[in-house]
């Protein structure tokens, strides 16, 4: 079963009732008196009982669960989410970089962080880029999720300079983007 669940609240402060189950899930802020067992999960907040973990990160590691951490493929890190709770391709949830190279957490890769791809998507640097750029510096677009990864001149500004360098590159074989 895959599942998201997290930035979720319930009625006086309670989590949501997980049952028992073998889940691969992206969980915030649960709890459960019946310690399911936990794999390949990403959990963002508060956890009670004693679940079994393998191959999790959590944000919380309380008492009844520090034993675990660093054993089993578990970890703590930021899952460094994207946009609905995808995962940006340097995370640490990602299969190539999970400490049990697989998928950690039920949504899968969905944005590439790297210079030139300033719309952070999964294709990479292409037609969007330059298009979500324009938008910026003309229309009063949205700023890109890394500005940095907009400079592809590496000049320290993003302006003009950098829609006509991604030009050149996509279309005239210029030299990649050289972000700093």
């Amino acid at each position: 079963m895959n599942c998201t669940i997290a930035d979720n609240a319930a009625y006086g402060g309670q989590a949501p009732w997980i049952y028992p189950a073998t889940i691969k899930s992206t969980f915030g802020g649960w709890s459960s008196t019946t310690d399911p067992e936990v794999r390949f999960s990403i959990v963002l907040g508060p956890i009670t009982g004693i679940p079994r973990l393998s191959c999790s990160d959590l944000d919380e590691w309380n008492a009844n669960i520090i034993s675990q951490l660093g054993s089993n493929g578990n970890f703590s890190a930021n899952p460094q989410f994207c946009s609905n709770y995808q995962l940006y391709s340097t995370s640490p949830c990602a299969p190539e970089n999970s400490p049990c190279g697989e998928l950690v957490g039920s949504e899968p890769v969905g944005c590439i962080l790297g210079c030139g791809n300033v719309n952070s998507d999964a294709v990479g640097i292409d037609i969007l880029d330059l298009v979500y750029l324009t938008d910026y510096c003309f229309r009063h677009g949205p700023a890109p999720l890394e500005p940095a990864f907009a400079d592809l001149d590496g000049s320290g500004d993003i302006n003009i300079a950098d829609i006509t360098y991604l030009v050149k590159y996509l279309y005239r074989s210029g030299p990649a983007p050289v972000c700093q």
